[in-house]
């Protein structure tokens, strides 16, 4: 089994560059993160964006490795004046973030307010 039978990645940058869209489908664990590390840097570096939003809403699992993973993205983009943030996740994840308490760094404040009001 292959990296590609569990994980997808989808990228897109807006017409004025000003933002880039990663949707990931799948499990981001020790076997994929590599390769979500390296789509985040390559969208994110290939035109210069002000910021990467992550859609995780189709992630069906992350682990320790994931999370250590988005959070070096997170702090190496921030450093060169790009903000990364998540922008849709699944249950799953959100409990993960939480639990690791970096969920109010990586997700978007109306994303965290809607998840813990519903």
């Amino acid at each position: 089994m292959s990296v590609q039978d569990w994980i997808t990645i989808d990228t897109q940058v807006s017409p004025d560059r000003a933002t880039a869209a990663i949707e990931i489908t799948g499990e981001i664990d020790t076997t994929s993160a590599v390769q979500v590390a390296r789509a985040i840097h390559e969208l994110a570096t290939r035109g210069a964006v002000g910021e990467v939003i992550l859609d995780l809403a189709e992630v069906t699992f992350i682990d320790s490795t994931g999370v250590s993973v988005l959070l070096g993205c997170h702090d190496e983009l921030g450093r060169d004046g790009t903000r990364l943030t998540i922008a849709a996740v699944s249950q799953r994840v959100l409990k993960v973030l939480d639990i690791t308490g970096v969920a109010e760094l990586l997700l978007d404040p109306g994303l965290l307010s809607r998840h813990r009001d519903g």
